[in-house]
């Protein structure tokens, strides 16, 4: 049955089981219920997450952001490991999706929790020592956010300029509901890795980069220069020794 989101805010504690989709940022979980329904999870600062395939038993403080019901400061118990039986994802286009990232993202529920695959050039890396473990990658023109923080090893090795293929949910960026607000808020689409191989490199970066094309342009610039400077040197000194010359010339006709 349906419940609008002022009786979600309304209720008290409340528990669901299913099976982990997604984990990341090591507080945040996608789950599958037992019924069908996506439940997002945020889990209790002391919690230890649970791994991916796993199915768990979960309690929490309901919220909504008119996507999906969310459980807030939750307790997880692991209950069984398992692995899910999924058709292996085609790769999308995401120009074609049913989101977009211009003026502002617009998501449908439709695309919540897909497995799906995508190809793109990585166009910012991660700084895992700062405990970011993100990526930024340009797939058919749409910058998405790629988030390997549940397999901190699945971009080991990748260049900047790399082109990868990454496999995993998409999971919206949104807030949660607010009398206020007519709309759920989407801040942003990210896709979240679901295994340690979930990024592969397709194709290693050309050689030929901006970067490396600026330092060509700057070595031969000092190039230039050198030669430039080496020429002024050489008539300078040419001026140089004709004075010499000329000078022993008047001293040696006036003796």
């Amino acid at each position: 049955f349906y419940i609008g989101p002022r009786d979600v805010a309304r209720l008290d504690k409340c528990s669901a089981r299913g099976t982990v989709l997604a984990l990341w940022q090591k507080r945040h979980l996608l789950l599958r219920a037992d019924d069908g329904r996506l439940i997002g999870v945020d889990l209790a600062s002391d919690e230890t997450p649970p791994r991916y395939g796993t199915r768990i038993a979960v309690a929490g403080y309901p919220t909504t952001d008119l996507f999906r019901m969310n459980l807030t400061r939750s307790h997880v118990r692991v209950d069984e490991r398992g692995t899910l039986a999924e058709d292996a994802p085609d790769l999308l286009n995401l120009s074609g999706l049913s989101f977009t990232m211009g003026r502002g993202p617009h998501f449908l529920s439709r695309d919540l929790g897909v497995l799906v695959r995508v190809r793109g050039i990585v166009r910012t890396l991660p700084f895992p020592e700062k405990g970011d473990f993100q990526l930024i990658a340009d797939c058919d023109g749409v910058k998405l956010p790629i988030d390997f923080s549940a397999n901190p090893t699945a971009a080991d090795g990748i260049a900047l300029g790399a082109t990868v293929e990454a496999t995993g949910r998409f999971v919206p960026d949104l807030s949660s509901w607010a009398p206020a607000d007519v709309f759920p808020r989407v801040e942003g689409v990210t896709l979240v890795v679901c295994g340690a191989d979930g990024i592969r490199v397709v194709a290693r970066p050309p050689w030929w980069t901006p970067l490396r094309l600026l330092a060509v342009i700057a070595l031969l610039l000092v190039v230039l220069l050198g030669f430039y400077v080496r020429t002024l040197f050489l008539k300078h000194l040419g001026r140089v020794k004709l004075g010499e010359r000329t000078q022993l010339a008047v001293e040696l006709h006036d003796s």
